[in-house]
């Protein structure tokens, strides 16, 4: 099943802002190099449970800016864990170890509602365990970041592995608009707030200078916790 979403909403989704439908970010891949282009994927779930894949692809580098393109045919998809059958002669004393996680992993990770109610009871049950599920999320996330962190960015656990990922949120300054208006492109940069990738553009084509742009732009940190591989 696929769905079809706007470039807006698919980039709100890719950088973790609100937009018009509720959802929660999964997972994002790592940048997969083919030359000029780089594409990663991204995965993202909606209230009901079903989660949803699309692909993100850029240009440019970290050391200039990156322009994005949005793949909008948005796909349903769900999550299986594979093993890699590996067949070979050892020691008659040998015993494999398991994967860690068939070894180590639950099976369940949450309570399953009681098939004998009806669909709405159902969904009434799930609801409250996504909330409970996210109360608890939300209490631990700043400390799970600080432990990633403090463990170089990286962790395995028994319920799997974690990965710290860099994110910068940029802001426009409220003197930008002077800025931009001093530069006759205030119009071609503003929709109810100043777009940032309009101002790139301007850049690009040389119409205003980066350095001078720079002085008007807020970078903040702002890292995140992705399920490892």
């Amino acid at each position: 099943m696929s769905v079809q979403l706007t470039e807006d909403q698919l980039s709100a989704v890719f950088s973790g802002d609100e937009t018009d439908f509720p959802y929660e970010k999964v997972e994002e891949s790592d940048w997969v190099d083919e030359g000029k282009y780089q594409h990663c994927e991204v995965i993202f779930k909606i209230p009901d449970g079903r989660h949803f894949s699309f692909f993100v692809t850029r240009s440019g580098s970290y050391f200039s800016e990156y322009h994005f393109q949005f793949d909008t045919d948005v796909s349903e998809v769900k999550k299986v864990t594979e093993y890699q059958k590996v067949e070979r002669w050892v020691d008659p004393s040998y015993e494999p170890e398991m994967p860690v996680q068939q070894q180590s992993q639950p099976t369940e990770l949450i309570q399953h509602a009681d098939p004998s109610l009806s669909l709405a009871e159902r969904w009434v049950h799930y609801k409250k365990v996504e909330a409970a599920a996210k109360k608890e999320f939300e209490a631990i996330k700043k400390e799970a970041l600080a432990e990633v962190e403090a463990n170089g960015g990286y962790m395995e656990g028994r319920t799997g592995k974690v990965q710290r990922v860099q994110k910068n949120d940029r802001k426009a300054k409220e003197s930008i608009k002077t800025f931009l208006a001093e530069k006759g492109v205030l119009e071609l940069c503003y929709k109810d707030e100043v777009d940032l990738k309009k101002v790139d553009e301007m850049i690009d084509a040389g119409v205003i200078n980066k350095e001078d742009v720079q002085q008007h732009i807020v970078v903040k940190e702002n890292p995140y916790l992705k399920l490892g591989k």
